[in-house]
């Protein structure tokens, strides 16, 4: 993780992956927080199934757009974005 810039998050999980998360955290030696921060490095590391590219391979301005774009497809067919 970039030690650069920080932002501090809240967040409501459902109890049991809260649950999961601290078992799994104290199976790795580490913190919670630590945990999160390494499985949204994984997820991000990943292929979008909407365009095969990885969140690494966008600038922040070209994942503005497409964050946008999966917010009106959501919106125009009624769900929440």
């Amino acid at each position: 993780m970039d030690e650069d810039e920080k932002t501090k998050l809240t967040v409501e999980i459902p109890k049991s992956l809260w649950r999961r998360s601290r078992i799994r955290a104290a199976e790795m030696d580490t913190d919670l927080r630590s945990t999160v921060i390494l499985a949204l490095e994984k997820l991000l590391a990943e292929p979008a199934p909407s365009t095969g590219m990885s969140f690494r391979q966008f600038s922040e301005e070209e994942a503005g757009r497409v964050a946008a774009r999966s917010r009106a497809r959501k919106s125009k067919k009624g769900g929440r974005a």
